[in-house]
């Protein structure tokens, strides 16, 4: 996640588009890996991996947030933004727990399913920056 916002996204700059779709993309790959991996090693690359993609995801979604308000929006879009991943970390926890009591392997399924929505929705979404008048 460091090295994806820190490194990658300061020095290529690049669309958020991109940074949606390829987010999306490793993120699944990570955990696919995970369901697959048996060994600590594999397990270990697994979520370096699903950590890289939720680094490129995240500043895809700051970055198209900001795009689409105008900046007398921008901060309320920000705040958002921000306060969504909160929601993640309120109600994962507890939704985990029952897919674990089902299997071990579920949680980390859902995962993979619910960033593949995500990737699907980023292979259609159109970013536009809002034009304002001036």
């Amino acid at each position: 996640m460091i090295f994806a916002q820190g490194v990658l996204v300061q020095v290529f700059k690049p669309p958020a588009q991109l940074l949606l779709r390829a987010g999306a993309a490793v993120g699944m790959a990570g955990y696919a890996m995970l369901l697959l991996s048996d060994a600590l090693p594999g397990l270990l690359a697994a979520m370096a991996i699903i950590g890289f993609g939720a680094g490129l995801l995240q500043a895809g979604i700051m970055s198209a947030g900001s795009l689409r308000v105008t900046p007398q929006e921008q901060g309320a879009a920000a705040g958002l933004l921000s306060a969504a991943p909160a929601a993640g970390f309120l109600f994962g926890p507890s939704l985990s727990a029952t897919l674990y009591t089902v299997s071990h392997s579920y949680p980390f399924a859902a995962n993979a399913l619910l960033i593949g929505i995500a990737g699907l929705a980023a292979w259609r979404l159109r970013i536009r920056p809002v034009e304002t008048p001036g």
